[in-house]
């Protein structure tokens, strides 16, 4: 499967997208001398907008793809303006794990780098996607000793002034309270229920103090 190049100099060329294996194999047989080298092989021409989509379909089923390939794809696809429910329909999975994904491949570049390099779990990699601050992810991952970069430590130390739906304060004035105050909350993507956390810890004071 392949996609013509945008380099019009010379002759045209091909960048193939799937199937990469396949003309490897070919080559060698073509070197070896089992077939000539001009044999003709049928490809499928696509549209570069198609390229990434076709990629990844192609991949996700390789033994040893990195996980991480996987989630700069969807990032890719949502920059383009595709929606979460479009590309989950299309790889046949949840919205939830799209959203999962995208979040994870938004990290720092710095610390999404260290993942591809296996130099960082997917739990600690789960555990900063809870924040979108690359400032504050950057400033936990340093300020830990390597021995100390633990998920629950990674996400303890950033959610810190977060208050879960579960606060004891929240009985006294309730989320939706806080929300029609103006309070902000963050939706925990990586937890069972999908829960509420309250970013705004002051404003939930005040409102207490009201009360």
């Amino acid at each position: 499967i392949v996609t013509l190049s945008d380099d019009h100099d010379g002759p045209i060329r091909y960048g193939v997208e799937a199937g990469g294996r396949r003309l490897r194999a070919l080559q060698l047989l073509a070197e070896n001398g089992a077939i000539p080298a001009d044999w003709p092989i049928e490809c499928k021409l696509i549209d570069s907008d198609s390229a990434l989509e076709v990629s990844l379909t192609e991949n996700i089923s390789i033994e040893g793809m990195h996980p991480a390939d996987e989630f700069d794809a969807y990032h890719a696809m949502a920059k383009k303006g595709m929606p979460v429910p479009v590309i989950a329909n299309k790889f046949g999975v949840t919205e939830l794990h799209v959203q999962r994904r995208l979040k994870m491949a938004g990290i720092a570049p710095e610390l999404f780098a260290h993942y591809r390099q296996d130099a960082m779990t997917l739990d600690q990699l789960m555990a900063f996607a809870v924040t979108n601050d690359h400032a504050v992810q950057l400033q936990v991952w340093n300020s830990l000793p390597t021995y100390g970069r633990s998920a629950y430590t990674i996400k303890k130390m950033i959610l810190q002034d977060e208050v879960s739906a579960g606060d004891k304060r929240l009985k006294i004035v309730s989320l939706d309270e806080y929300k029609a105050a103006g309070g902000e909350v963050r939706v925990d993507l990586f937890s069972d229920n999908g829960e509420e956390k309250i970013i705004n810890p002051t404003l939930l004071d005040e409102l207490i103090a009201k009360r």
